[in-house]
């Protein structure tokens, strides 16, 4: 694995072209005659290979962002209390940093060698859910979940240049990837049965995943990014201690990576998807289910629903049904790291890092009643709008695959809405006209600038002619050949 300790990196702006030119311009303030560029670039590369030109990056972490900013600004003030604040600021945020990723690392070798020797090529010859269940060997199993951007199709390498301004089919992805395998299931949520990214359709998800592709272990640990919608919050935390509870395991811990350091293995899974479904033609939810089975190895797709409209993976009220069963962590944002356990029921430990304090919540409510079979009630997803139906049939039908066109884009059976009741839905509305409607000119003498320019008529007042061509001299002179 490439090493970063001892790099030191350029501005994004800057390349080897500039840093030579400034090198060539100092040798000759020098009186020094400087070497050929190739020889420059080849001295570089022999005996400063750690010096590289910084890449643009997104989605850094802020507090890195800021005390790098800190750092410069205290070292051009030239005071030594404001640069040691700064330095040990870094080195304490670099620290909890290492000790969380050292920790997500030790939990994946830890899990992966209880599998070792349970299968000859893991890869190939697992298919959960297993005859035997791991239950009965007592190993920690290690999952890891989270949201990938979602993706648009029909979809195709060589794009045609309007569909570039249309929104075409949506199609959100979630990931469990259990690395010991390893494997990640992506669950595949087309836009109509879409219901969401908060904590009921992630729970659902990952009860799905756990209880038909999982390995029916006695313990778990999940590992998620710190987004608080999705992952860090109290339903999520209340699911475990229900999962405990119920049976279903005997102990459950998650750990929440460091905002700004979440890279972990459900992006790698993500980015050989990605890769492939550049290069693909997708005119359906089937062809996309193809490319993710075809990206790699590791990945598994599954659909929420099918295309021909059945729901495959029901969505929980477990924001609701947990209300009535578990209070809340006050102050959960703080803590990075819970465990659950059969032996203290309705208990939480939370730590804000991995080697500091423990502090326990009690979270059961004294009148609760837990039972074993039972389960919240379904959130049917709302499904399309008549209007999102009729935009994908008038305007993303004509790119589709003429075999994709009825699945994909197919003729809504619901009239359009017209009128005061057409509802306004994002990114289905036809884009506006951009040619300007320009009012003709009535005669050939009225004109298109603004009437302070325009010449008055001294007869009627009025703006456009004058007083031989106003119409009040014509309309007097059929008047008088009338009388």
């Amino acid at each position: 694995m490439k090493s970063y300790e001892n790099k030191k990196f350029l501005p994004c702006s800057t390349s080897k072209r500039q840093v030579y030119l400034e090198y060539a311009e100092s040798c000759e303030g020098l009186y020094v005659k400087a070497c050929a560029e190739t020889t420059f670039n080849t001295l570089w590369r022999r005996y400063l290979p750690y010096i590289e030109k910084m890449k643009p990056m997104s989605d850094l972490c802020a507090t890195c962002k800021e005390i790098s900013g800190l750092i410069i600004r205290s070292a051009n003030m030239q005071s030594d209390e404001t640069i040691t604040e700064a330095m040990q600021k870094a080195l304490d945020h670099r620290s909890l940093v290492k000790k969380e990723r050292e920790y997500y690392k030790d939990v994946l070798k830890e899990a992966q060698l209880l599998l070792k020797g349970l299968y000859t090529d893991a890869a190939n010859n697992y298919n959960p859910p297993l005859t035997r269940p791991l239950a009965m060997l007592n190993i920690v199993a290690h999952y890891s979940f989270d949201y990938a951007q979602q993706v648009h199709y029909p979809s195709s390498p060589l794009q045609a240049g309007p569909i570039y301004f249309l929104t075409p089919r949506k199609c959100g992805i979630f990931g469990v990837c259990c690395e010991a395998i390893p494997q990640q299931v992506n669950f595949l949520i087309d836009e109509s049965f879409d219901t969401g990214k908060g904590a009921n359709p992630v729970i659902s998800m990952v009860h799905f995943y756990l209880k038909n592709h999982g390995l029916n272990s006695v313990s778990i640990h999940f590992n998620a990014d710190n987004c608080t919608g999705q992952n860090k919050n109290n339903t999520v935390i209340q699911y475990l201690l229900w999962r405990v509870m119920t049976g279903l395991n005997v102990s459950i811990s998650i750990s929440i990576l460091p905002v700004g350091h979440t890279k972990f293995s459900p992006d790698w899974c993500f980015g050989l998807l990605k890769q492939k479904f550049r290069k693909a033609e997708v005119d359906s939810l089937d062809d996309f289910i193809q490319v993710v089975e075809q990206s790699s190895a590791v990945n598994k797709a599954q659909p929420v629903g099918s295309s021909n409209g059945e729901l495959i993976v029901e969505t929980l009220d477990w924001c609701s049904y947990f209300a009535t069963l578990f209070k809340k962590i006050k102050g959960i944002k703080g803590f990075q790291n819970f465990v659950v356990n059969a032996t203290s029921p309705g208990v939480v430990a939370a730590r804000q890092a991995v080697d500091g304090p423990v502090t326990q919540f009690n979270l059961l409510k004294e009148d609760a009643q837990i039972i074993e079979d039972e389960l919240p009630n379904i959130l049917p997803p709302k499904g399309m709008s008549t209007e999102r139906k009729w935009y994908l049939y008038e305007k993303i039908r004509p790119f589709c695959r003429y075999e994709c066109k009825d699945v994909t884009c197919p003729l809504p059976d619901a009239p359009r809405l017209t009128g005061s009741s057409r509802q306004s839905t994002p990114g289905v509305d036809d884009p506006p006209d951009l040619a300007m409607e320009i009012d003709v000119p009535h005669s050939p003498r009225q004109s298109l600038e603004p009437p302070a320019t325009q010449r008055k008529c001294g007869n009627c007042g009025q703006f456009g002619h004058n007083r031989r061509t106003c119409p009040c001299n014509q309309s007097m002179n059929n008047r008088n050949e009338f009388v």
